[in-house]
């Protein structure tokens, strides 16, 4: 039985891009024909080690085609600057922006082609795309933003109360890493409301371990590359399933929250995803305190954003 075709460039062959081809390559479910854009000649090497990986199932791998990048299915952007030990994400924007700047300078987007943007600090990230490709869909535009900080908030949370991660439920919204905003409302253990399960020092707790998690593994690894890799793959994966899922990223604020925060950007907000569309959950009963959050963080990512 023939595969589907997906046709995928990767931006960047750094640690995350290459995870995430990876990742592509161990795929049965799909022929993925992948064109890695990275003009380094250093990645020589590791991409003959992901072509030898590749024998097991076939995909089609390409090296900087940008005149193909129109025809593409999605495009993985991750090529950026990398968070110095002890730095922060705003420290990379600078160089960030100047790799985006390039590599996008080279391509055109096709009407239905989306951007998964992993490179950091992603929520200005994505803003410069969306600001750079006015006629483009900009919901088609998004960055993996607090997918995966809810990932490691329900890990956490599943650690605490000795249970499956599938039992938990966790919403964080706002800005990936230190400026996420933990949503207690919409965070369950087993169908129970978190602040039923454990006393607010305790929930305390797990949401600062949680904005500790990228320093820990950094300081053994230097940094995350199979979280964000996997919350991208997620993200492709949901946009081609007919049943859509309420997840964190970062996109475009829509009219609703245009009006609740009094300005346009980009931030990370609960969104269903699915193969007919992405579409901002409206009226998600966000605290005024947490509002007032947003707000601040969405100002931020629009006034740094060039």
């Amino acid at each position: 039985m023939s595969r589907q075709e997906i046709f995928v460039s990767v931006f960047g062959l750094g640690n995350v891009g290459a995870t995430i081809l990876a990742m592509l390559l161990s795929r049965k479910d799909y022929h993925f024909k992948i064109n890695v854009i990275d003009p380094s000649p250093d990645i020589i090497g590791r991409l003959t080690d992901l072509e030898h990986a590749n024998c097991a199932n076939d995909h089609k791998i390409m090296i900087n085609q940008y005149q193909l990048v129109e025809d593409c299915h999605f495009i993985f952007h991750t090529a950026g600057g990398k968070v110095p030990q002890g730095g922060k994400r705003i420290d990379v924007l600078n160089e960030s922006i100047e790799i985006t700047k390039d590599v996008f300078s080279k391509i055109k987007l096709g009407k239905k082609t989306y951007v998964i943007v992993v490179t950091n600090p992603v929520e200005i990230i994505t803003n410069y795309i969306i600001k750079n490709f006015p006629t483009h869909n900009s919901y088609q535009i998004l960055g993996t933003g607090t997918l995966l900080d809810k990932w490691r908030y329900e890990k956490n949370i599943a650690k605490k109360a000795n249970v499956n991660v599938s039992e938990v439920k966790g919403m964080v919204i706002g800005e990936h890493g230190q400026n996420a905003i933990f949503i207690d409302e919409h965070s369950f253990v087993s169908r129970k409301p978190i602040k039923k399960v454990f006393s607010d020092s305790e929930i305390e707790e797990i949401k600062q371990k949680t904005l500790n998690e990228a320093n820990f593994i950094k300081s053994y690894e230097g940094a995350s590359k199979y979280g964000p890799s996997m919350a991208a793959i997620r993200i492709m994966d949901l946009i081609l399933e007919p049943r859509d899922i309420l997840l964190p990223v970062s996109i475009c604020t829509c009219d609703y929250y245009e009006k609740l925060l009094g300005l346009k950007s980009v931030i990370s907000i609960p969104v269903k995803i699915s193969r007919y569309g992405i579409y901002p959950v409206r009226d998600y009963g966000i605290l005024a305190a947490d509002i007032a959050s947003l707000k601040e963080i969405a100002t931020k990512i629009d006034s740094l954003t060039p």
